[in-house]
């Protein structure tokens, strides 16, 4: 007996040393399904310094496997450090599909600081029996430091859904070899997201056509193979939830005239303007501009670029050749025997156009730089001949 008391004896003591800052949420927070709901004030108080630190900020963290995300909207800090209060209403910061909500602290905490949280709002999807705690990671983690004392639940009230799903992210887009404009982006994150439509518009000496539904799909991709001829597309992506509510638009607009080309070679867009200086201090220069095209024309996310795109194969032979010359190797890349073959038989047009357009024309053409540049740089990577 008298070994088990001093066992609880050491533990008492030792508890403390572990502890860290503490959360209270309040009490009994009770959210239905499907609404939007608000926290009262969420206090969080030091018990160390340098607890709680410019350097990670807070990430308050909800449950995994619950149907519940924060809700996109401004929130008070309010901060009372060493005596020095301070308030800020701050845009919230998203990691790990709205399940992490980042509050960035300006200054290092001392022990007994209080921060204050309000209008914290969760979007429910579904209900829970059990009780759920919000968590804090304030190493930068993502892993709970910190558990709440009250804790929340969602219950079986259900409620309309009114809520409009997150927009899609990430949307980019890619002119195929083919014409066709491949569109792409990531879902959102929303429990109860269906599906995403597609509207499409051209405009024409600045005249807009009717936008009109293109695709219903929930896949993260699609492929316009229509026929476009016009100065300009814009798509706009719309994502839906099971009823039907809708997000924001993400809209892409595609400057066609800068783009469109023969079918048999596409042309190098012009690069930045520079100062007149000897080539390799050019190529240092616009250096991080190749890399940035290359990864936009070759490497959009999740998508395998056909080795017969001209847009990539330019991209390519650039970034190569920039390297090269520069002594580079950022980027794991190189020039085929297959990309030597498609340049050796693309050149000879592009050489015939250069020559009308440019050496023999009166006025020559605004491509005649970048295509003079890019034939040289061909030239440069074909060293057999290609039938």
């Amino acid at each position: 007996m008298k070994k088990f008391i001093v066992f609880i004896a050491l533990f008492v003591v030792l508890a403390p040393s572990v502890l860290a800052a503490t959360i209270f949420t309040p009490v009994n927070s009770v959210f239905s399904r499907y609404t939007t709901g608000t926290m009262e004030r969420v206090t969080i108080t030091t018990t160390s310094d340098n607890e709680i630190t410019q350097q990670n900020g807070m990430n308050f963290l909800l449950e995994q496997d619950d149907n519940i995300l924060w809700n996109d909207n401004d929130i008070t800090v309010e901060i009372t450090n060493n005596g020095a209060y301070e308030s800020h209403t701050i845009t919230p910061q998203f990691k790990n599909n709205y399940k992490a909500l980042y509050i960035p602290i300006e200054n290092d905490l001392a022990t007994g600081a209080m921060i204050i949280i309000s209008g914290l709002q969760v979007r429910t999807y579904s209900y829970s029996f059990s009780t759920r705690y919000i968590k804090i990671d304030i190493n930068g983690d993502l892993i709970s430091d910190i558990q709440d004392g009250n804790g929340y639940k969602i219950s079986d009230e259900r409620k309309n859904n009114i809520l409009a799903p997150y927009p899609v992210t990430n949307a980019k887009y890619a002119i195929q070899a083919n014409g066709s404009i491949l569109l792409t982006w990531d879902n959102p994150p929303d429990y109860d997201f269906d599906h995403v439509t597609i509207t499409r518009y051209t405009t024409s000496n600045g005249v807009n056509t009717t936008p009109i539904e293109i695709a219903s799909i929930s896949e993260k991709q699609y492929n316009d193979t229509a026929t476009i001829t016009a100065d300009s597309v814009t798509y706009s992506i719309y994502a839906r939830d099971y009823v039907n509510n809708i997000s924001d638009p993400v809209v892409l607009k595609i400057d066609l005239k800068a783009t469109q080309e023969p079918a048999e070679e596409t042309t190098p867009s012009e690069e930045p303007a520079q100062e007149p200086v000897d080539e390799l201090d050019q190529l240092d220069g616009l250096f991080n501009y190749y890399k940035i095209r290359y990864s936009i024309q070759c490497m959009p996310s999740g998508i395998t670029v056909s080795l017969n795109d001209s847009a990539c194969l330019w991209a390519r032979i650039d970034l190569v050749y920039a390297q090269e010359k520069l002594g580079r190797d950022d980027i794991s890349v190189i020039i085929s025997d297959y990309d030597k073959g498609l340049m050796a038989k693309r050149s000879v047009y592009s050489q015939r156009r250069y020559q009308i357009n440019c050496t023999n024309a009166q006025t020559p053409a605004d491509y005649c730089s970048a295509l003079g540049k890019a034939l040289n740089r061909a030239n440069y990577f074909i060293t057999v001949t290609h039938e």
